[in-house]
């Protein structure tokens, strides 16, 4: 009951004072030194404090502004630098693909859209804080952030590219993705503070995750899927869209993604993102991507209004009704129908591909892609137990719901 007592007051201190939580945060620290506290509840504690630190006023988490003079802004991030090399192949190293291809994307995005404005968070090979790299997106008023990476695995079989956004890894995987790219915080001073305790190279410190609420998750996945599909168009490999906790999309105020251009541990991939080709039509994908996004958003593109968000995550389900909102404000009233993508390719596959669910599976074309997706309902929570039980053969499945005419509304992961 005391500990529950400590729970309470902490809460308490919190919401009415942010002076004084740091000296109670310290206090509350030390029933995890208790040898009566077991283990498991050890892990509960730190998971809260992580938990309100993070809830303190923080950039990632402040409303975000349009540049003064209302142009679209990018902020093209390659990961890395300096002292720090990232990922090391056999002929190159993380650090040197990912600038050369980032300031590509900007040449790019300025010869496909003039008006858009670019900014690089370097320009050169130095090294840069994730929590710097942040803060200038914040600054610029970015209205999107591209961070981008070259992939590494301890073996070399594993290739291809991945786009990820903030959120709760779903497999071993992911988590050792976020691993890799936030353990770069080791190299800064300070870091304890900076980053309030987290620990990049333990699992329980990614707990906090489960509660960060991103209100630009929608757009973020909705650049991810077409930066995605424009690699894969390249001749990559194709992982797909996934969800993972990386500090650097955690802190920015705007939709964001990070890129993983390939596995740099693939030979085949590293003699591609090595190349003037490969890293050109790289860099092409993600810069068009951009372009793409902008003027969809913009009203250019038969999107949504600028500057809003695309839907809402999580639309409540009413009756035999859904109600999504669309950017421009207006409900998006009718029955919603909830299918689970499974892949998406350029070829088109035969039912029969797909053994067991040969019956239940639908193809759409969306541009030069296919796009599969199993079973139909009107219920989310149905959707989410067929999700439950197909990512044990689709890892990375998730619902796609359509409204009554076929158009996607939204995307639940």
């Amino acid at each position: 009951m005391r500990n529950a007592y400590n729970v309470l007051t902490l809460y308490g201190i919190w919401r009415y004072s942010y002076l004084e939580i740091s000296v109670e945060l310290v206090n509350f620290a030390v029933i995890s030194k208790y040898d009566s506290v077991s283990l498991g509840m050890r892990i509960f504690y730190r998971a809260l404090i992580l938990l309100v630190l993070l809830s303190l006023p923080s950039l990632g988490t402040m409303s975000q502004a349009r540049d003064g003079k209302g142009r679209f802004v990018v902020v093209v991030d390659a990961g890395h630098g300096g002292k720090d090399s990232g990922a090391v192949g056999k002929r190159s190293k993380e650090k040197n693909i990912v600038l050369d291809v980032a300031l590509k994307v900007g040449e790019r995005i300025n010869v496909l859209n003039p008006n858009i404005v670019v900014y690089y968070t370097r320009k050169d090979d130095r090294f840069i804080g994730l929590q710097q790299r942040a803060d200038f997106a914040n600054k610029k008023k970015a209205d999107l952030f591209v961070s981008v990476h070259a992939n590494s695995h301890k073996t070399s079989r594993p290739h291809g590219s991945e786009t990820y956004v903030l959120g709760l890894h779903r497999t071993q995987d992911n988590l050792d993705v976020a691993m890799k790219e936030n353990s770069v915080i080791l190299y800064e001073k300070d870091h304890g503070a900076i980053y309030k305790g987290f620990d990049p190279n333990e699992s329980e410190s990614y707990i906090i995750f489960n509660f960060i609420q991103n209100k630009h998750l929608s757009s973020s996945i909705n650049l991810a899927e077409l930066i995605q599909g424009g690699m894969v168009n390249g001749g990559l490999g194709n992982r797909g869209v996934k969800q993972a906790g990386f500090l650097v999309l955690r802190e920015v105020a705007m939709p964001s993604v990070l890129v993983e251009l390939g596995f740099i541990s693939n030979p085949s991939d590293e003699e591609y993102m090595l190349s003037k080709n490969g890293s050109r039509k790289l860099a092409q994908s993600i810069a068009q991507a951009v372009v793409d996004y902008e003027a969809k958003i913009s009203g250019r593109g038969g999107g949504s209004t600028k500057g809003k968000e695309v839907v809402a995550e999580n639309a409540p389900e009413v009756a035999s009704q859904s109600v999504m909102t669309k950017s421009d404000g207006k409900a998006v009233a009718g029955e919603i129908h909830y299918r689970v993508q499974v892949m998406a390719d350029t070829r088109k596959l035969k039912p029969s591909y797909f053994g067991s669910y040969r019956d239940v599976v639908k193809v759409t074309k969306e541009g030069k892609y296919y796009k599969y997706t199993f079973y139909d309902t009107t219920s989310l929570d149905e959707a989410k137990g067929y999700q439950r039980d197909l990512r044990r053969k689709y890892k990375d499945c998730f619902i796609v719901g359509f409204d009554g005419e076929g158009n996607k509304v939204g995307s639940y992961y």
